[in-house]
């Protein structure tokens, strides 16, 4: 029985189905970008209350995925050398992918790609050790930052006149 409700919650975070009670409108997209199979699964749990999920594993995709999904978070675990360094490069490039904040989950400790992440613009740098809570907490100060980004940019259709 355990087992089925683990694959449940795996199968609705990532095809959006939300936990019982849960509004849809008010669970966030967050897009996880190159994290192996295990922690995917992993952090698809943990995020599961808050977002639904979107998973690419092709770094060549994030882009497009990004410009389709307008995911309130884009989640990057690469463990490939300058690969966050591009993809926050290429997110800040395009106008309608720069507000988008990034997370990224270091898959170890070293202090170079703490330095090279926050350089890049990520929002948070996370260790690979960080517990789910610590996780949680930055996601939701992203899909903060998201939406107020979105509602700002968003024009008044009837402005108020004095």
């Amino acid at each position: 029985i355990m087992g089925s409700r683990w694959r449940e919650s795996v199968h609705g975070a990532l095809y959006g189905a939300g936990p019982e009670g849960s509004h849809e409108a008010d669970r966030a997209v967050a897009l996880l970008v190159g994290l192996d199979p295990t922690r995917a699964i992993a952090l698809v749990r943990v995020l599961a209350p808050l977002a639904r999920a979107r998973l690419v594993d092709d770094p060549h995709r994030v882009i497009q995925m990004a410009l389709g999904l307008q995911p309130d978070l884009i989640v990057s675990g690469s463990a490939v050398a300058g690969e966050v360094t591009a993809l926050l490069a290429s997110l800040g490039a395009d106008p309608a992918l720069e507000d988008i904040p990034v997370i990224v989950l270091a898959t170890g400790d070293s202090d170079d790609t703490r330095r090279e992440a926050m350089r890049g613009g990520a929002l948070a740098w996370l260790p690979h050790t960080a517990d789910p809570e610590a996780l949680l907490a930055r996601v939701r100060l992203a899909v903060r930052f998201r939406r107020l980004a979105q509602a700002r940019a968003i024009p008044m259709l009837h402005p108020v006149r004095p």
